[in-house]
């Protein structure tokens, strides 16, 4: 998997100056796609919010069809989501996306 090869802190540094003094920039051939991956994934951790906001976060779930269990326990989504899991297929296909990632 491309972003779970461990690299070298210094490569995803030197990765990071690269863009940070031309933004516009191509990545170069010769780099290590598991470094260039590394600094992406440095970058968007380094971001003051997430990219999918957490304001937003059951939406774009209820766009995938996933159903969110909200803090107060009742179920987040709608759609395909609300659908889903009134069939009784919300949580099953949650941990078929999680076994996915593994």
């Amino acid at each position: 998997n491309l972003f779970r090869k461990p690299v070298s802190a210094a490569a995803i540094q030197g990765v990071r100056r690269f863009f940070d003094n031309s933004p516009r920039a191509e990545v170069p051939p010769g780099y290590d796609p598991h470094v260039v991956a590394g600094a992406l994934v440095a970058y968007l951790a380094a971001l003051p919010e997430p990219l999918l906001t957490f304001e937003l976060y059951a939406a774009f779930m209820a766009c995938g069809g996933i159903v969110v269990e909200a803090a107060s326990g009742g179920a987040i989504g709608g759609g395909a989501a609300g659908a889903g899991a009134a069939a009784g297929r919300g949580g099953d296909e949650r941990e078929e996306l999680d076994a996915d990632m593994d």
